[in-house]
């Protein structure tokens, strides 16, 4: 069952599961979801169908089920979502985008 109309704890973003972090910000979508740590680490989970993304090719799979960090990020401050994309803020001497997604 990869779909939910009931609220469900999402366990792997956890404190303890985190390296001691906790979610800061959140952005969702009806495929995938991202999370930003007040590590400044990225999480995403969910479906990448229609778009091959980096967000999702460190795993091989199209579909995952739990929360994965994103490597190579840091210093994540914000994220949103929209269906086929992804959008980061990344802090550092100056503020940077870092953009996932499909060419429409």
């Amino acid at each position: 069952e990869n779909y939910s109309f009931q609220p469900k704890e999402v366990r792997a973003l956890r404190k303890d599961c985190i390296g001691g972090a906790i979610p800061v910000y959140i952005s969702a979508t009806d495929t995938h979801n991202a999370v930003v740590t007040s590590h400044g680490d990225l999480y995403t989970w969910g479906s990448s169908e229609g778009f091959n993304d980096l967000l999702f090719i460190q795993s091989n799979q199209n579909y995952l089920p739990a929360p994965k960090r994103v490597q190579g990020l840091k210093k994540v401050k914000q994220v949103a979502t929209a269906r086929n994309h992804t959008l980061a803020l990344i802090t550092s001497a100056k503020p940077n985008f870092s953009f996932c997604g499909k060419a429409e």
